[in-house]
């Protein structure tokens, strides 16, 4: 699982990745010059859909396995702010509202409520919740484009 949380400004992306009763540490984004992409959920699902984005997001190469079983989300942002992709090819679109992703979210929201940074959000997220983990990755806009500032 994880935590991918957007605060209006940044946004911070944890590396765990549960297996069985080890926790690894993985790589869960990629960027092009204005876009950060990532995502949540079944791996190769999230993997299957990054493709198809990267690809072009056709609507009709949309990745079959996803539509059936429903269990990963891609989350990309970009200088206009947060969309997220499902069982579809359609993005609901999230504007720069502060928002969270992954088995993580419900302690990012309640960090985010009390004013904390995407970043310390996801900490939060990692502390408490047993399917996410640091490093955080965080990551800005700056001048249309896209920033890796830590993790």
């Amino acid at each position: 699982m994880t935590v991918i949380v957007f605060d209006g400004a940044t946004c911070a992306v944890d590396s765990g990745a549960p297996s069985d009763t080890t926790m690894l540490r993985v790589r869960k984004f990629w960027t092009r010059t204005d876009e950060l992409i990532t995502g949540a959920g079944n791996t190769p699902h999230v993997v299957a859909m990054v493709e198809w984005y990267l690809a072009g997001a056709k609507v009709e190469d949309f990745p079959p396995m996803v539509r059936v079983k429903q269990d990963a989300e891609l989350v990309v942002i970009d200088s206009r702010g947060v969309r997220r992709y499902e069982a579809a090819p359609y993005a609901v679109d999230h504007g720069i509202t502060r928002c969270a992703f992954g088995g993580g979210r419900d302690f990012a929201y309640g960090a985010l409520a009390m004013g904390a940074t995407a970043t310390q959000a996801a900490e939060v997220a990692c502390i408490f919740s047993p399917v996410c983990a640091e490093p955080i990755h965080t990551f800005v806009w700056d001048n249309g484009e896209v920033r890796h500032v830590a993790g």
